[in-house]
């Protein structure tokens, strides 16, 4: 906040741009690069999901108001709300941050979940694949271009995945296929699974 200025800080860009400070011009990976990266990043979620014991399942994340079910549900959250957003409407934090329903109460059930996810998201790219990357998508930080929507979609569902296998970890399971480095290349994510 600057004044009587804010700035909800979702991308990079415009931050840089509110502080009058250079943006570091990085180049965005494709749209084709980012949905390909998506697909990846969820069909790990639906891994890691059914991995999770159901004795753990509603455990917090250390620090946050936010299970293990909470966790592992929102990582596809995000993409359903991204394929909303692409029909019309807007996207919001309530709508990102919904709990999930009384249905998802097992790795198995919130991975189903994924899949449909997943699949929903391979139609709308088969079929959106001549639409504009610059189609204006409405969200809570403001009108932003689909290129944009789908990056943040992208970084955001692969970090909760990183966090879904470090959960794993201090469970002392192996993720069953962890995301490569490559997967991960390209996207703007924090250094750290977690906040300090």
């Amino acid at each position: 906040m600057q004044g009587d200025r804010f700035i909800f800080a979702q991308v990079l860009g415009d931050v840089a741009n509110f502080l009058g400070i250079e943006d570091d011009h990085r180049v965005p990976l494709t749209p084709e690069q980012l949905v390909t990266r998506l697909i990846t990043v969820f069909n790990g979620a639906q891994r890691y999901a059914r991995q999770i014991p159901v004795s753990h399942l509603n455990h917090m994340l250390p620090g946050r108001k936010r299970s293990y079910r909470e966790l592992a549900y929102h990582t596809f959250r995000i993409g359903e709300c991204f394929l909303e957003a692409t029909e019309g409407a807007t996207l919001t934090d309530e709508d990102l941050n919904k709990p999930p329903g009384n249905d998802l109460q097992t790795g198995e059930e919130i991975a189903k979940y994924g899949q449909k996810i997943l699949k929903a998201l391979k139609v709308w790219w088969n079929e959106a694949k001549n639409k504009k990357e610059e189609q204006i998508i409405a969200t809570y930080f403001g009108p932003q271009t689909l290129h944009v929507v789908l990056e943040r979609t992208t970084w955001h569902s692969a970090q909760h995945t990183r966090q879904l296998m470090m959960v794993l970890k201090t469970l002392n399971i192996e993720p069953d296929g962890p995301l490569l480095p490559e997967t991960l290349s390209g996207l703007p994510l924090p250094e750290k699974v977690w906040d300090d």
